[in-house]
């Protein structure tokens, strides 16, 4: 029996509006916060969660081979593991092993689907719960033409993602209204219109992932001033510098220095790495946390904003999906049509200005007497620098990202 070629567009569109606020020591003030909640994790789920941070960890060495020297990135490593996961829940065989072992690197391909699916329904329901204040959205759903026959295990299996399935003809105005209406509804109104154009393709697995927050204290705006930024493309120009001066913990690695500026409660944190002389800002997030030092920090940070779309076939490609990838592998558990993936994009807005993001450790390195910080540190970070934004308890990746040019 000859089947009809299908092909499934995937689609994750994050949004990250990103509220930085100053702080006056290393502890956030709590005062008037929402009491923080740490997320208990089984050891398995824990295990898992520390597989699915090095899948965010290749996913960084990926990209900055693929993406230009000189362009501003951010991704969203959870939003991916999502719809990855919800893909590897449609798939058999050897395609559903390729996925598993992409998500969970450090398994050797003993990782199970059904674990994930554990972790990632435990992320769901807890991780907006960490900080009442936070609004963090994450979402899912699989849109699949009406002339497709799905079977039911696929929505047994993915039960605990929520409600996900929905029906749309496409090309029309009526499915782009739909999915656009899903993206506002599951976001509160943080995300509206995503798509201008509905994406080409008979099955669509579209994650929103929003994360808007104010910092523990605001920066002051008085002393936001103007001043130069140095890029990687060699160019230079006048930004915004939010300006502050605290006492708290500088990790020293061998290839960079990085602070944590919590956000509300302090149940998330962004991460901020400065690179050492010689280094870039890819080896300066790949070194690792490093060793914590007391200091003074006399912190200047750009304002910025931006929005950053990635097709992450070929990334994912290089990394082992190969099956479902070349239209050779099967999502014999959501349909038995032959469905081949046309693209794997994500979208991703970041915003960080005056307003306003405790992570386990998961490697650091002994560090020879050259590379102690000073008592007081001046982490200008007026040329390029990366970031990552973490929840504290669990150190689960919510973005990452660098700036090289402004």
């Amino acid at each position: 029996m000859i089947f009809e070629k299908k092909y499934i567009w995937i689609s994750i569109a994050v949004s990250c509006s990103l509220l930085i606020a100053s702080c006056s020591n290393d502890e956030p003030q709590t005062a008037g916060e929402a009491p923080l909640r740490k997320i208990e994790l089984e050891a398995f789920q824990l295990d898992y969660l520390q597989a699915t941070n090095k899948f965010a960890d290749n996913l960084w060495s990926q990209l900055n081979q693929s993406e230009p020297k000189t362009v501003n990135f951010v991704f969203s490593p959870l939003s991916l593991q999502m719809n990855l996961s919800l893909l590897a829940n449609a798939a058999d065989g050897e395609s559903q092993q390729e996925l598993i072992n992409v998500l969970l690197p450090d398994f050797g391909g003993e990782g199970t689907i059904e674990k994930l699916n554990e972790l990632n329904h435990k992320l769901l329901q807890d991780l907006p719960s960490t900080d009442a204040k936070a609004k963090i959205k994450i979402a899912s759903s699989v849109w699949v033409d009406r002339n497709i026959e799905l079977k039911q295990s696929f929505g047994d299996r993915t039960q605990c993602y929520g409600s996900i399935l929905f029906r749309f003809t496409p090309n029309t105005a009526d499915a782009l209204n739909d999915i656009n209406k899903w993206f506002s509804k599951t976001t509160d109104g943080m995300m509206g219109e995503v798509f201008k154009v509905l994406p080409e393709g008979d099955v669509l697995f579209i994650n929103a992932l929003c994360f808007h927050h104010t910092w523990s204290r605001p920066f002051d705006s008085s002393k936001t001033k103007e001043n130069w930024f140095y890029s990687e493309s060699g160019n230079t120009s006048k930004v915004e510098m939010l300006n502050d001066a605290f006492t708290g913990k500088v990790f020293a690695s061998e290839k960079a220095w990085m602070i944590r500026l919590p956000y509300g409660n302090g149940a998330f944190v962004m991460e901020l790495y400065k690179p050492l002389e010689n280094f870039d800002v890819s080896e300066a997030v790949s070194a690792g946390v490093g060793e914590p030092y007391d200091c003074r920090i006399i912190l200047s940070m750009p304002k910025f904003k931006f929005t950053h779309e990635v097709d992450f076939r070929d990334v994912l490609k290089s990394m082992g999906v190969e099956k479902a990838l070349d239209g050779f592998g099967r999502l014999t558990h959501l349909t038995d049509n032959i469905l081949k993936i046309d693209k794997i994009i994500q979208k991703t807005l970041i915003e960080v200005d005056e307003k306003g993001t405790k992570v386990e450790t998961y490697s650091s390195i002994n560090m020879p007497g050259d590379y102690i910080p000073p008592s007081t540190v001046d982490f200008n970070l007026n040329h390029p620098f990366g970031f990552i934004i973490r929840e504290t308890s669990t150190g689960a990746v919510i973005a990452m990202g660098k700036i090289c040019e402004l």
